[in-house]
């Protein structure tokens, strides 16, 4: 296989792979607002990914408990996250990766 034919498939693959795509939107971030894009977006989707779970929450989740949720997705996407519950509800998730860090309130 030539070499333009293996980029062409690398190229495919990533428009059709949205977990692929994102990861290495991650790992290329060059600057702090490209971070909080991608950190944003992530967020967004972990979300609605709760949002549609909601039904499995009723009754017994709190606010700690959803937090820590989102801290375990972003986790499993390649983030350092620290649900700092100690801080008397001043932050509720520190984000890092690489030399950036996220506080969400």
């Amino acid at each position: 296989m030539a070499k333009d034919d293996s980029l062409a498939s690398i190229n495919e693959l990533i428009k059709s792979n949205k977990a692929l795509k994102g990861m290495l939107k991650r790992v290329n971030v060059e600057s702090y607002d490209d971070f909080v894009e991608v950190l944003h977006e992530d967020l967004l989707i972990i979300i609605r990914g709760l949002e549609k779970d909601r039904a499995s929450f009723h009754g017994f989740s709190n606010e700690d408990h959803i937090t820590n949720c989102i801290k375990r997705e972003l986790k499993c996407l390649g983030y350092s996250a620290i649900h700092d519950s100690k801080d008397g509800g001043h932050v509720d998730l520190i984000v890092e990766q690489g030399v950036y860090l996220s506080l969400i309130h």
